[in-house]
């Protein structure tokens, strides 16, 4: 979901400015998979479709926490 300019720009940033881009990065990444899981989850005909959108419902909002956390030990804002 990033954009070549904002790979462009991880690549060449380093250090703190890197690791905030990187979770950035992929906090809105992981939301753009949680505005598709539910869809999928109600929709889905396949079972195990449905159980692997439930399960990235689970996980990815997990995650965003543990990367929101990550943001906040390294002094940003929130993403």
């Amino acid at each position: 979901m990033a954009t070549t300019q904002e790979l462009a720009t991880l690549a060449a940033s380093t250090g703190r400015d890197r690791d905030i881009l990187f979770l950035t990065l992929m906090i809105r990444h992981h939301r753009g998979s949680l505005a598709m899981a539910p869809y999928a989850r109600q929709h889905a005909t396949r079972p195990e479709v449905r159980a692997l959108a439930a399960a990235i419902i689970v996980a990815q909002s997990a995650d965003i926490t543990a990367l929101q956390a990550d943001l906040r030990r390294l002094g940003a804002p929130a993403a």
